[in-house]
């Protein structure tokens, strides 16, 4: 056990340090702190508290209730000063105390369209606050109950087709959301730990340090090591975008009103974890076992589309897997291990699916991954002594079978 954590530390250690994982580390980070500086410029661009005028010939603004601050609102407060006749509001607009000024005509209840004059554009925030004043005057003719229902708008709850209810629609966006997500995640991650794995294994085999290695550690021991080490290369670039990635939500959540909140589906983050944990394992063991299996890194293409191609092959039927989540090839893809993970993410996006059939995803992909790990020891072993060759899938199927 301890020669295997030796194994992983040092492959941890090998590609943390280097230059393209720390440039590919921040890049994304850094894209992030810059969609958070535009945010925030454009933020501070339409928050500005120049008063804005208005002058109501209907009537409805007689009593000049302030609509109550937005807790939700990142705009301060803009003040809203009446004027008898439109002369006076031009007069002030023309003086510089003013923005703008709205005009409300007398059939403004029958239909009649409220008049803005301005001499540049007016900001967000002042129209978002006149419109919640025009609503709080509106309503306060009516019982409170009846006024804050007007004010505070509908409550959305979506409901399936098969009847059962989804919840909210920040919910359901969510739900829908963050497993499609985490399969692009996952396609991310694969794609660079599955490079650095292969790699690794290649670079041992061209200068001859496995037969070293293997005086002293099991061709199983080393891969399981190797696997161990760059899962956790894996984990800690997933987890800086997706601390950055909370930041940036909780930026631009704490600054833009109609950024809903966040609220976590744990059940629902467990079975994204389910899927995602084996397949990474899976898919590690079979890179590894093409890297044991080449002689030159050149070779690698070929036999790596062999695992890539069925893993994006969901992403390529989008167009019949989503209308049809529960159809027979959608069943049979989310059951196949190659097509399990991405075709299981969709399925949970826009559906629900039957426990067994999840249940026996999850236990297929654990089984391959065991099985891919092991494939990948006597790969391993084989390539051993098969050096400065590619070896070939006869060769690998009577090693597999311990007749090598």
């Amino acid at each position: 056990m301890r020669k295997l954590w030796l194994v992983a530390a040092y492959e941890y250690k090998r590609n943390v340090l280097r230059k393209g994982f720390l440039i590919a580390l921040l890049s994304v980070p850094l894209w992030l702190l810059a969609a958070m500086g535009v945010g925030w410029i454009m933020v501070s661009m339409e928050n500005d508290t120049t008063p804005v005028g208005y002058v109501d010939y209907s009537g409805i603004l007689r009593r000049g209730i302030p609509a109550p601050p937005s807790e939700d609102s990142p705009y301060d407060p803009v003040p809203m000063l009446a004027y008898p006749e439109e002369r006076a509001a031009r007069a002030a607009l023309d003086a510089g105390e003013i923005r703008g000024y709205y005009v409300l005509p007398e059939d403004y209840l029958a239909g009649g369209a409220v008049r803005v004059v301005y001499r540049e554009r007016m900001r967000e925030a002042a129209q978002e606050q006149f419109e919640a004043f025009v609503r709080v005057n509106l309503a306060a003719d009516y019982p409170p109950e009846v006024a804050r229902r007007l004010l505070e708008g509908p409550q959305w709850e979506v409901v399936m087709l098969e009847g059962e209810a989804a919840g909210e629609l920040a919910e359901t966006l969510m739900r829908t959301l963050v497993p499609f997500i985490s399969g692009v995640v996952l396609y991310i991650g694969l794609f660079i730990v599955g490079g650095y794995l292969m790699r690794a294994v290649l670079d041992e085999k061209e200068n001859c340090t496995i037969e070293i290695l293997a005086t002293s550690i099991s061709p199983g021991t080393l891969m399981t090591g190797k696997v161990l080490g760059i899962f956790a290369v894996g984990m800690t670039q997933v987890l800086v975008w997706l601390g950055m990635g909370l930041l940036t939500f909780l930026f631009f959540r704490a600054n833009l009103p109609d950024v809903p909140p966040l609220d976590v589906d744990w059940g629902l983050m467990a079975r994204i974890l389910a899927v995602l944990l084996p397949t990474f394992a899976m898919v590690s063991g079979l890179m590894a076992a093409i890297g044991a299996m080449l002689s030159d890194a050149s070779e690698g293409q070929q036999l790596t589309g062999l695992v890539t191609l069925p893993l994006m092959l969901p992403l390529m039927l989008l167009a019949l897997l989503i209308p049809n989540p529960d159809s027979p090839l959608s069943i049979a893809m989310s059951i196949f291990p190659l097509t399990a993970p991405m075709t299981m993410l969709l399925r949970l996006s826009f559906g629900e699916v039957p426990e067994w059939q999840f249940a026996l995803s999850t236990a297929l992909l654990a089984l391959s991954a065991v099985g891919s790990m092991w494939l990948a020891g006597k790969v391993l072993r084989i390539g051993m002594l098969q050096y400065g060759r590619r070896l070939r899938l006869k060769e690998i199927w009577r090693g597999a079978r311990g007749r090598a």
